[in-house]
């Protein structure tokens, strides 16, 4: 019997989930070289996931167990021999009947049968491809992730070589005696914080390079400084109205109609073949001369039909009936989920786009900001406090921007895997699905 179990990701075979589908590229594109960085590293990740892997072969296995319900049997061969004596010898009753016994599908059995392994092999595409974007979504999170991270040291590192040419330039000015030691070691300390910093940031952006390597090996290509900047501007605006058919779509919720889809197929078929299957039977018998007497030959038909008479298989047809109405219920609270889902991670989504909103009117101005500043605390305009303090502010709004592009990247992530909607994040290529015939 097929199990419905608790699938690792929530819950394509594998020839379908080689290729990560990105956007046709020009190699000048920074946006698409980021769009090809990210799919590179999915794909592989796909390729090479023992879990994924492990996923599709027990999804495999079920289709096979599916078909293996569907069909009516194995055809038996027969072979007696009657009327043999101690000798072995052969006996006046002695007779030689071979018979050929094959058991099929009656009229109301096979359109079930054909049903049953219809929805088990769109149950197999469907979950198949709901672990494919579990694993997209891991790999996906883990790199837009260390990208962010990319960004931030960018910040810092930028920032740190800010700190460096004030220090030596206030070291100058203490050996002409224009600034006391205090200035310079106020300086140092605020170097020590940001180096600290940098190191920090160092050590997690490897850490995450790690944990994607342990995901997709030597095909990993990992984020570049920009890449967040340059994935958003090339996805571009993201339509996010919604209605009741897009969550009926969603993956989850499908992969629990097609368990609801195959557990009605099997209370179908348990219902049909209780009783039995039907069989048409050859035999044809020898009966061998003896004692002068002709032998002879003879052919028999047989067509055995079952009678709907037994109570023995009740039970069976219960308990496909109540799995029935249990992957029903299921399949209504994954709806419930996936709306929830949709509505928290959207929120998310408005919240970048309301902090990058936010920020807008003066990263366009931090690069010209930044310049004036440490022009005016060369020349002795701005002390050190205000140096400082005004570097602090820069790195902040920056700062403050990775997160919410990240933020912005990581929604759109999640909507895209939640809908499977490559429209709102890169996804790989849908497979195909069997036809269902009527």
């Amino acid at each position: 019997m097929i199990r419905s179990k608790n699938r690792w990701l929530s819950p394509v075979l594998i020839g379908i989930i080689g290729i990560f589908g990105v956007v046709s590229v020009s190699a000048d594109s920074s946006g698409d070289a980021a769009l090809e960085r990210l799919g590179r590293t999915t794909a592989s990740a796909i390729e090479r996931t023992p879990v994924l892997r492990a996923v599709l072969e027990d999804l495999r296995t079920e289709q096979a167990d599916g078909a293996h319900q569907s069909g009516a049997g194995s055809p038996s061969l027969g072979y007696m021999r009657e009327g043999i004596g101690s000798s072995f010898d052969r006996q006046p009753n002695s007779q030689d009947t071979l018979s050929i016994d094959i058991p099929f599908n009656g009229p109301g059995q096979g359109s079930r049968a054909r049903g049953l392994t219809d929805a088990a092999g769109l149950r197999a595409v469907v979950l198949g491809r709901v672990a494919v974007l579990q694993v997209v979504r891991v790999v996906g999170e883990e790199w837009v992730r260390v990208a962010a991270l990319n960004d931030r040291l960018d910040v810092v590192r930028t920032r740190l070589d800010h700190l460096d040419k004030a220090l030596k330039l206030q070291n100058k000015r203490l050996e002409l005696g224009e600034v006391a030691g205090t200035e310079v070691m106020q300086l140092e300390l605020a170097r020590a914080a940001v180096a600290s910093r940098k190191a920090g940031l160092e050590a997690e952006a490897e850490s995450g390079r790690h944990r994607m390597a342990a995901l997709c090996g030597a095909g990993c290509v990992f984020p570049a400084p920009g890449d967040l900047v340059a994935i958003q501007s090339v996805l571009g605006p993201m339509t996010v109205v919604r209605g009741a058919s897009d969550f009926e779509a969603a993956p989850g919720v499908r992969g629990m109609l097609s368990d609801k889809a195959l557990a009605e197929a099997q209370a179908e078929l348990t219902a049909a073949t209780i009783w039995g299957r039907p069989s048409f039977g050859v035999e044809w018998e020898h009966i061998p001369s003896f004692d002068g007497v002709e032998g002879w030959d003879a052919l028999g038909l047989q067509l055995t039909v079952p009678l709907p008479f037994a109570r023995s298989g009740k039970r069976q047809v219960e308990e496909a009936a109540a799995r029935s109405r249990a992957a029903t219920a299921w399949a209504e609270a994954e709806l419930v989920e996936v709306q929830a889902r949709y509505e928290g991670v959207l929120s998310q989504f408005h919240g970048a786009e309301g902090r990058l909103e936010a920020l807008s009117p003066v990263l366009s101005r931090l690069e010209r900001t930044e310049f004036s500043l440490s022009e005016q605390f060369r020349l002795g305009a701005v002390s050190y406090l205000v140096y400082i303090d005004g570097l602090s502010r820069l790195d902040g709004i920056q700062l403050e921007a990775v997160d919410a592009r990240e933020q912005l990247l990581q929604s759109r992530l999640g909507l895209a895997v939640l809908l499977d909607d490559a429209g709102l994040f890169p996804l790989p290529p849908k497979p195909p699905e069997p036809v269902q015939e009527n």
